[in-house]
């Protein structure tokens, strides 16, 4: 029973417990609000950063767009006296060259025939509307 009595502090004591409060929430509310600072200062960074990047943006026409996309050719490059690796599949069966006919042959006749139907339907009516009067 005797041990688990404590002598009352002194007034010394209690003003030193009363002192190391103070400085430990001092201290740990300080740093608090020092990592709340930086963060809302950090956030306004890139906010900042954000509109200054939307107002300078590079503005992207259609030349640009191409000169930033445009993929390289045989043509583009210069190998005129370079030596130069070439990989065939020799694979591959070969057949002669035979040039696409145009697109208007192709669907002559069908054209043909649609306007064909384009002017029965008009004579019938021309017809109906003759018969009406």
């Amino acid at each position: 029973m005797k041990k688990n009595k404590k002598k009352p502090k002194t007034a010394e004591e209690d003003a030193g417990d009363r002192k190391e409060l103070i400085a430990r929430i001092t201290n740990g509310l300080s740093h608090q609000y020092q990592e709340q600072e930086i963060e809302k200062i950090e956030n306004e960074i890139e906010l900042l950063k954000t509109e200054w990047l939307m107002e300078n943006h590079l503005r992207m026409d259609r030349a640009t767009f191409e000169k930033l996309n445009r993929k390289l050719s045989i043509l583009d490059m210069d190998v005129g006296e370079l030596d130069v690796v070439l990989r065939t599949d020799l694979d591959v069966p070969l057949t002669p060259y035979v040039p696409l006919s145009p697109l208007e042959e192709e669907f002559k006749e069908l054209l043909a025939a649609q306007e064909e139907e384009a002017q029965q339907a008009s004579q019938k009516k021309k017809q109906k509307k003759t018969k009406k009067q």
